[in-house]
């Protein structure tokens, strides 16, 4: 490949990593932009390759185009590997294994889990959604009340020591062991 060639491929790819740490290291004020500002967090290791593929593109070559390409590529690789890098020691944190497979499309298996759960039996039109760890059985019931595992670890004796990890709560595709409460609808009782 001719210095030529190497030097507009290096600018294309340096480019397209800056445009994509700007938007990772930005505040996006508008629904849109945060949009792509996430699509570029999520994307923040292509990001930081393309950002590497230039900067080896253009290595030993010594023109304008190539040091542009450089000057651009670093800042983008460095912003580019921030958020792999925080989210790895938070895994190693929390001894979670890092999987490939999350981010790649195609079936998923949906968490084993307990619907419309009554946790107030004075509020019987507020109902849960209760995402369990992996490997829990969701038909199982407690002994204690309908109300499930949310009750029993708040009412339980050491209620810090039943709360799931945060190994097992923490993926990347969900982020949370329990839904928002949603209401059923019920018609109005006539007066």
């Amino acid at each position: 490949m001719s210095g030529r060639w190497r030097i507009r491929a290096g600018l294309v790819l340096a480019a397209g990593a800056g445009v994509a740490a700007l938007l990772i290291a930005s505040s996006p004020p508008t629904f849109p932009t945060w949009i792509a500002h996430l699509a570029a967090l999520e994307l923040s290791l292509l990001v930081a390759g393309a950002a590497v593929l230039a900067l080896l593109l253009t290595t030993g070559l010594s023109t304008p185009g190539a040091a542009i390409a450089r000057l651009i590529a670093v800042p983008a690789l460095v912003v580019g590997l921030i958020p792999a890098l925080v989210v790895a020691a938070l895994y190693r944190e929390h001894g979670a294994p890092f999987s490939m497979r999350a981010y790649l499309p195609g079936p998923r298996t949906e968490p084993p889990s307990r619907r419309d759960v009554i946790l107030d039996p004075a509020r019987p039109d507020l109902a849960v959604d209760i995402d369990l760890p992996p490997g829990a059985d969701p038909t199982r019931s407690s002994s204690s009340s309908t109300a499930g595992p949310a009750t029993e670890r708040r009412q339980g004796r050491g209620a810090a020591s039943r709360a799931p990890s945060p190994a097992r709560a923490m993926s990347w595709s969900t982020c949370s062991t329990a839904s928002l409460p949603r209401t059923r609808s019920r018609p109005p009782s006539p007066t």
